[in-house]
């Protein structure tokens, strides 16, 4: 994200009188200047333990792995605070769910079929991709679509 295209500050005062956790993707030198709470990173090759090294102590780091749970592993051995993984990889969250205490947060949903499965295996978080462009009509269909009703 460009220096010049900062969070909407009601957006950050949002999310901190609602306690949601605004992350950044892919700008870690954005963080700590916009008062953020993290950075998700969306490629797992990047270096994790070097990326933890110059954020401040507080923040949080994710790690997208894709389909990979190798890179996964590796990502949380690094120092991420949570990994993310594509939703079609239910196998490999359940297995994530059993074996290991990591945050684990599913991207790339597309169906409700999807949220239903993942909410079953209980997987920490949902990562839901919505266009807030649109009119809010549109984002409540989008959820609505996905079998998430707003409250």
């Amino acid at each position: 994200m460009p220096q010049s295209e900062k969070p909407d500050c009601s957006l950050q005062a949002h999310c901190l009188q609602t306690n949601i956790a605004l992350m950044l993707k892919d700008w870690p030198e954005g963080v700590a200047s916009l008062g953020c709470d993290g950075v998700h990173i969306s490629n797992a090759s990047n270096p994790v333990d070097m990326l933890r090294k110059r954020l401040p102590a507080d923040t949080q780091l994710g790690v997208s792995c894709g389909e990979s749970g190798d890179a996964a592993m590796q990502a949380g051995e690094a120092g991420a605070d949570y990994i993310a993984i594509n939703a079609n990889q239910t196998d490999l969250a359940a297995w994530w769910m059993e074996m290991t205490e990591l945050p684990l947060v599913c991207e790339n949903i597309e169906t409700a079929d999807e949220v239903e499965a993942l909410t079953r295996l209980g997987v920490d978080f949902l990562f839901l991709r919505l266009d807030f462009n649109a009119p809010f009509a549109t984002l409540c269909a989008q959820l609505s679509a996905l079998g998430i009703q707003g409250r």
